[in-house]
């Protein structure tokens, strides 16, 4: 065996343990980089407008539901931040969390089909990446399930 192929077996991946959720849209080589950045920034500033809304508005709408006037702002910022809760809970689950991971991916090996090959692993942006992913997938379980 060549250095390479053993290199390669010792290697922890977390995407391959996400793969079933993968299915054709979110393969990165038939992608561009701005197609990838894109979305990966709508998911994500989406997912926090609404986790910190939902911080910025609980107080004013829990006082207003208790006296009974809750007002028209207040309940549409209110049915707003609950339609985006079930979304992010159900359809956009698998898609926020998938970005997220891929976000920790850069081009170590040339022939795999699920990263980027312009992003190097080496780059800035990658580095970007794996923070706000880092941040965003913990946020996100907790946003979630508790």
């Amino acid at each position: 065996m060549t250095t390479d192929v053993l290199s390669q077996e010792n290697i922890y991946r977390l995407d391959l343990q996400l793969l079933f959720a993968n299915f054709q849209f979110y393969p990165l080589q038939s992608q561009s980089v701005a197609t990838f950045e894109g979305l990966y920034a709508v998911i994500n500033i989406l997912f926090y407008l609404t986790m910190f809304g939902m911080i910025a508005f609980a107080e004013q709408a829990f006082r207003s539901l208790n006296a009974d006037q809750l007002k028209d702002g207040i309940s549409l910022v209110v049915k707003t931040l609950s339609l985006l809760t079930t979304l992010f809970m159900t359809v956009l689950f698998i898609p926020t969390i998938t970005l997220n991971v891929q976000g920790f991916l850069c081009s170590e090996v040339k022939d795999d089909y699920y990263v980027l090959t312009t992003i190097k692993c080496n780059m800035a942006i990658s580095q970007i990446f794996t923070a706000i992913s880092s941040i965003t997938i913990v946020l996100f379980v907790l946003f979630c399930f508790l």
